[in-house]
């Protein structure tokens, strides 16, 4: 993970991490403080999010504050790499050009998503590593270089790679690449109209969502520009692997196996809920109908309090919708519901982590060289 790097680069995967607010203004000559990066960074990275994917984001979004997800993985994804280099004088940090940066990052153009290079960002944390000199993180090289780690530290910097090259990670290719999530190779992404995701095809281009993909089913998608996502009222037909949503306040809801789905409003507290896209149920509740009762022809259940940190997960008969409280997380050994965890603290995967990092049962920065 390349923290300022690599969070200009969005997609719907990785929508987990991001968040929003549209009130973001952070130039005009002032001078942003190195400590100060991380909120500010979530402030303008969740209004891109919510500017480009604006009906995926209200989905979702529901329950946790996006830019407090936000801060949290940028902090724990190697911030702190970064504050160590800016005082080791490998990295110089320029805090008027890093407001900059977050102006450029917040206005961009949803569109050019996929482009890596926006200078304010590389000159507002300047590497003065040449290339092939040693490295520790990629923002000690000049320019957009990275820093490659092979077999142990330190690593190399190098110049992005090329279409067909193996890699972990979208920032990782030259300009115009991605990282397929297919192939861990990099690629053209999937341009409108084209077949994307699955587990099978690359993700679409910046502007695009993969509509229709399932990869448990290893079924591709169809690449949409996000503006044609139909957006249906209350008793309208709706369909989310689609794309076909509602509106903000309502919930497209499971009517039946055939199956068919219907635009429904978000009942009161404890109210008569359903299956939905999103959870058909107000902020801190859900549906808690089963796989087994919906294969019975269960659709309607009372809306319930999602379970505390603590309590047992709550059981979901699709991937969609929490299985615990805001800011806590499933843990799959126990089922049983744990808080978003920190650095050194213990966890069973990924997910319960800020910095989407579990290794060796214990929540670590993504950094090849710490």
């Amino acid at each position: 993970m390349k923290p300022l790097r690599s969070f200009v680069l969005l997609s719907v995967a990785t929508f987990d991490a991001c968040g929003g607010s549209s009130n973001f203004t952070a130039g005009g000559g002032d001078s942003l403080a190195l400590d100060d990066l991380p909120s500010e960074f979530a402030r303008a990275q969740c209004e891109l999010v919510e500017r480009c994917y604006g009906p995926l984001y209200h989905v979702f979004f529901s329950f946790e504050d996006c830019a407090t997800r936000t801060e949290a993985t940028f902090r724990d994804a190697g911030f702190g790499a970064i504050e160590a280099a800016v005082d080791a004088k490998t990295v110089k940090y320029d805090g008027e050009k890093a407001a900059k940066c977050l102006d450029t990052l917040a206005e961009r153009d949803c569109t050019e998503i996929n482009q890596r290079t926006l200078d304010a960002c590389d000159d507002a944390l300047k590497g003065s590593v040449e290339p092939g000199g040693d490295c520790n993180i990629d923002e000690e090289c000049e320019g957009s270089r990275i820093c490659e780690v092979a077999a142990q530290c330190p690593g190399t910097c190098v110049e992005r790679y090329d279409a067909g090259h193996p890699c972990t990670e979208n920032d990782e290719c030259a300009d115009g690449l991605v990282c397929s999530e297919a192939t861990l190779r990099c690629v053209a992404p999937a341009g409108d109209g084209e077949a994307c995701g699955g587990g099978l095809e690359p993700q679409c281009d910046g502007g695009l969502l993969c509509a229709g993909e399932d990869k448990e089913q290893a079924r591709t998608g169809t690449c949409h520009p996000e503006d044609q996502i139909q957006e249906h009222g209350v008793g309208e037909t709706c369909s989310p692997s689609v794309g076909e949503l509602c509106e903000a306040g309502l919930s497209c809801v499971l009517d039946s196996l055939a199956p068919s789905f219907t635009c429904r409003a978000i009942p009161a507290s404890g109210g008569s809920c359903g299956i939905g896209f999103p959870e058909h149920c107000p902020a801190g509740e859900y549906c808690p109908i089963s796989a087994a009762e919906i294969a019975l022809g269960v659709f309607e259940a009372s809306c319930a309090p999602l379970p505390e940190i603590g309590e047992p997960c709550a059981e979901r008969p699709i991937e969609i919708g929490a299985a615990c409280e805001p800011y806590a997380r499933c843990d799959a050994p126990t089922g049983t519901c744990l808080g978003l965890r920190g650095l050194g603290e213990s966890c069973s995967s990924d997910e319960l982590c800020h910095s989407g990092h579990c290794v060796d049962n214990g929540c670590a920065s993504p950094r090849a060289c710490p």
